[in-house]
């Protein structure tokens, strides 16, 4: 049984072992080592590794996760130093599970072949594994020497580096250039202007599995110093720090010191300094410092440079800025209440400017001074500042001092006292006014509000008016207190005060009333008395002189007999307000004194002073007519003027009487009209009428009243003027053709009224008239005559009119011209015989009769030219008869008056007055004589029936009468080559 026991025991457990190892084989088959590969690890460095197993699938998922383990060649991680290995272990997952092993410094002895494995856990079974190698390894390090080369030789430069594995090394020239062995040799040496070229810093780089270093190498060449550059000439203020550099390189590296004016400066007088650049190893800059620039320290100063290849040298000037002096005393400009303006000269400041300066002042009686800080005025001259918040009426005295960059000046001497104008004066209180007399009020007020900033009390004014008026009066006192006199009696006046302290003056105080006390009225300034029959005496008097404050209450008249003491009282007395009165039922040819008295509530006024006596009239008498003048005459009117005495109006006056007579001829009377005048002292006037132009007149005036015709007329003697106009002047042809003319002429001012100017145009040769009309008045005239006979001479005669008379001259014949005959140019040019082919004279007949006669026989042109002779010898039969009548009739040419043509009936003009719509001008539309005497319709002109009379005029003088020349154009342009026509402002333009 136990055999069998034990037998069965071992087989069960065989039979397990077997099991085992099946699970076990199959699990290895499904478990995957990834190598890692082999590595370098640095000595004295951190490494890591990593062992990372997973399954091939899932078929064992949810079994125990295997164990994994890391050894050592033969041995296990255990045996190493466990201080240095950190061992850590991850599940990722039921597949995957990561083992990492790491040395904090790993060391030579650390290396070899690593082996991760992987046992079933519990079961300890191999189920994979793998190994690799871990070797070792030192960075690279390298070194390598600066050189100095010499120049024209050649300069190596050489770099070592050692390492595990043993690195590659690599020299590089600064401007890429690589040397792989490490040794570079430069040969031929140049010195460069700003050093040697061939001076620079080489990289040396060497490289293993370790890492990489570098290091540098210098090749220094050797030159003589070079100085780039040294501080700029400058001015420097007393007491400030001064700094002076001078930058300068070279090799070997330069050394430099400092001389002033020559002499060289120790670090005892100034501290120097020495800095190297960084960029360039061969620059350095030298430094000078002063920490106080004082005086003397102005000057050169060089810096010299050298090292053993030369020296070098240069200056840098330094000049002295020294404070501005003292300025002179501050004087004001002017004074204002919390203000004074003060200037002075600017004080001499060298090197530099003045850019500040400062203002103090001190009050009087204080030892504190408060500091105001200006900056430098545009004024080139003079400093001009304003110092402000100063408190009114305080006295001020300034000092000034000035700083440029080298500090403050001494301050200036201190100013006088200056004192600021005061405040505005405060108000004064309410004055108080009381009646002292009738005409008289003292006012009082009082300052309450009056401070020491207000100044002192200058003067005073009151201003003071009758209430209810706007009239206003003032007066100015030194005191407070005003007496007002000249006052009107019992009158309320209003009082207002305000006061000046010299320099402002206040506002106007309240206002306060006082009344005047009343008194009885004065008297009446005069009187005067006129008698005004013979039982009335007009009385008037002046102003009152004084109402005594009161309105008057009544008058009072009252008169004395001459010869008597016993004062009348009438028993009628006039209005309060009245300043004459008519005294009645007086006795006739009686001497009266008067006088006038006023009353007011408070009683009875002084009487007026007496009148001068006055007798009543006699009263049978007739009014006097005693002077008379005339003011104004016309040809046929005269305004007079007269005056009558003053009895004259004791009887009412019924009318005036003139008495006009032509001297040598019979009187004629004239009643005039009576009307009161408002003033008896004024004179009464009238207009004579209807008197004739240079005529004598005398003229008597009298008066009549209800006792007859005046006694003692006034008589004026006078003439009337003639009324004639002047002549026309400045008489001139504007234009002549072969049948019509301009005329134009200007009439001066007459002191009669113009109506009109007569024209008569006259053909020379035969003495006939030939035409004649008027034109209205204008200053300037123009007259247009048509119509005339070609190649004939003419002369115009010009008279101006008044509503009076006839000019006496007239305005003279300045011509005597033909008009151009209308005989065609030989040189066949026609347009200016346009008009004449349409002439209708009498040759222009006789030649279109005669080209006629030469187309229709000998016998029809000799019939035409009887008949044309027939008409000439009538014409001129015509023009002989009227030439005979007027050398029978006034002599022909001996110089008398033109004959008065008397024009037959049947040729008398009909004048027709009035506006022609043709051609726009005024006129009179006439029938009127040809050229031959026959009536017919003349152009448009101003007409006339009147009998012409005057003087005969010859041709004009050649001698001075100017050549009239005219072109005529067969438009009908009229060109004038030699006179112009003078502008006017108003003109006439007539054509006949």
């Amino acid at each position: 049984m136990a055999t069998s026991r034990i037998a069965q025991l071992c087989g069960t457990r065989l039979l397990l072992l077997l099991l085992l190892s099946v699970v076990t084989l199959t699990q290895a088959q499904h478990y995957l080592i990834e190598t890692p590969g082999n590595f370098t690890a640095v000595i004295g460095e951190r490494f890591s590794r990593v062992c990372r197993f997973k399954r091939q699938d899932n078929t064992t998922s949810g079994s125990p996760v295997p164990d994994l383990e890391f050894h050592q060649e033969n041995g296990q991680l255990g045996s190493i130093d466990p201080t240095s290995i950190l061992r850590n272990a991850a599940q990722i997952s039921d597949a995957e599970e990561v083992v990492t092993i790491t040395y904090r410094s790993f060391q030579r002895k650390e290396a070899g072949t690593y082996t991760c494995l992987i046992r079933g856990r519990n079961t300890f079974t191999l189920l994979a594994k793998t190994q690799y190698i871990v070797e070792t390894a030192i960075p690279p390090r390298v070194d390598a020497e600066n050189v100095t080369a010499t120049n024209g030789q050649t300069a190596t430069v050489s770099c070592t580096a050692i390492g595990l594995p043993l690195p590659s090394i690599t020299l590089r020239h600064p401007d890429g250039h690589v040397v792989a062995n490490g040794t570079l040799m430069v040969s031929h040496l140049i010195p460069a202007v700003t050093g040697n070229m061939h001076r620079a810093e080489y990289t040396c780089e060497a490289i293993n599995k370790a890492g990489i270093n570098s290091t540098t190498a210098v090749m220094f060449v050797p030159y003589a110093p070079i100085l780039e550059s040294i501080s700029p000439n400058q001015t420097h203020a007393i007491g400030r720090k001064l700094t002076l550099e001078c930058i300068a390189q070279g090799y070997p590296q330069v050394q430099a010191y400092w001389q002033h004016n020559g002499t060289n400066i120790t670090n005892a007088d100034q501290q120097t300094n020495k800095t190297i650049s960084r960029e360039n190893l061969d620059q350095v800059t030298f430094t000078l410092e002063m920490d106080s620039f004082q005086a003397g320290f102005e000057g050169d100063y060089h810096c010299l440079v050298t090292n053993s290849q030369g020296s070098t040298s240069d200056i840098s000037t330094v000049s002295a800025i020294y404070p501005p002096e003292t300025p002179p005393r501050p004087s004001k400009l002017s004074i204002s209440q919390n203000l004074i303006k003060l200037n002075w000269a600017h004080p001499k400041s060298v090197n530099d400017v003045i850019n500040l300066y400062e203002v103090s002042y001190q009050i009087r009686g204080s030892t504190n001074w408060t500091v105001n800080t200006f900056s430098l005025g545009t004024n080139k001259a003079f400093q001009v500042v304003a110092v402000s918040l100063l408190s009114e009426w305080t006295y001020y005295k300034f000092r000034v001092r000035a700083r440029n960059s080298a500090g403050w000046s001494d301050y200036s001497p201190p100013s006088v006292y200056y004192q600021t104008l005061p405040s505005v004066p405060p108000v004064p209180d309410k004055p108080f006014a009381n009646s002292t007399a009738p005409t008289a009020i003292s006012v009082v007020w009082e300052l309450s509000a009056w401070e020491p900033r207000h100044g002192e009390i200058s003067e005073f004014e009151v201003t003071y008016w009758e209430s209810g008026t706007t009239a206003q009066k003032k007066i100015v006192v030194q005191s407070s207190s005003a007496f007002l006199e000249n006052l009107k009696k019992g009158t309320e006046y209003t009082f207002s005060v305000k006061v000046s302290n010299g320099f402002y003056w206040s506002l106007q105080s309240d206002e306060s009333q006082a009344t005047t006390d009343i008194t009885a009225p004065g008297q009446f300034l005069d009187i005067s008395a006129v008698a005004k029959s013979h039982e009335k005496v007009f009385l008037r008097w002046g102003n009152l002189s004084d109402t005594g404050g009161s309105p008057l209450v009544r008058l009072k008249i009252s008169y004395k007999a001459e010869n008597t003491s016993q004062w009348v009282t009438l028993p009628s007395q006039p209005d309060v307000t009245a300043s004459e009165f008519e005294v009645t039922q007086l006795q006739e040819l009686t001497t009266y004194t008067f006088r006038v008295a006023a009353f007011n509530a408070v009683g009875k006024g002084h009487p007026t002073v007496r009148s001068q006596p006055v007798t009543t009239l006699d009263f049978q008498h007739p009014p006097d007519v005693i002077s008379a003048n005339t003011t104004k005459m016309t040809p046929s009117t005269v305004d007079i003027t007269f005056s009558l005495s003053a009895q004259s109006f004791i009887v009412p006056i019924v009318h005036f009487e003139a008495s006009i007579m032509k001297i040598g001829g019979s009187p004629f009377i004239q009643r005039l009209e009576y009307k009161p005048l408002e003033n008896p002292d004024d004179e009464y006037s009238h207009t004579l009428m209807n008197l004739d132009h240079s005529t004598d007149y005398s003229v008597t005036l009298t008066a009549r009243n209800e006792y007859g015709l005046s006694q003692s007329p006034a008589v004026l003697t006078f003439t009337t003027p003639d009324g004639t106009p002047p002549k026309p002047v400045k008489v001139r042809v504007d234009s002549l053709t072969f049948k019509d003319m301009t005329v134009f002429f200007e009439v001066a001012d007459s002191p009669w009224p113009l109506e009109h100017v007569e024209f008569m145009v006259f053909n020379t040769e035969n003495k006939a008239l030939v035409k004649t009309g008027k034109v209205k008045y204008q200053p300037s005239i123009t007259i247009d005559i048509s119509h005339l006979q070609p190649g004939t001479s003419y002369k115009v005669e010009l008279y101006t009119w008044t509503a009076y008379a006839r000019s006496i001259e007239n305005g003279q014949v300045l011509f005597s011209a033909k008009v151009p005959p209308t005989t065609r140019p030989t040189n066949g040019d026609c347009e200016s015989c346009t008009s004449v082919e349409k002439s209708e004279s009498d040759d222009n007949t006789v030649m279109i009769i005669i080209i006629v006669a030469s187309a229709v026989g000998p016998m029809v042109v000799l019939i035409l030219i009887l008949l044309v002779a027939a008409k000439i010898r009538q014409r001129r039969r015509k023009e002989k008869a009227l030439a005979t009548t007027w050398a029978q009739t006034k002599g022909g040419d001996n110089g008398a008056s033109p004959p008065p043509w008397n024009i037959p009936e049947p040729a008398k003009p009909v004048e027709t007055t009035g506006y022609n719509q043709t051609d726009g001008r005024w006129g009179s539309h006439e029938q009127g004589l040809d050229l031959e005497g026959r009536a017919g319709q003349g152009g448009t002109m101003f007409g006339t029936d009147r009998t012409l009379a005057g003087p005969t005029y010859d041709h004009a003088d050649p001698k001075t009468e100017p050549p009239t020349t005219f072109t005529s154009f067969g438009d009908g342009h009229k060109e004038e080559n030699v006179y112009d026509r003078p502008a006017s402002s108003q003109s006439t333009h007539t054509e006949v």
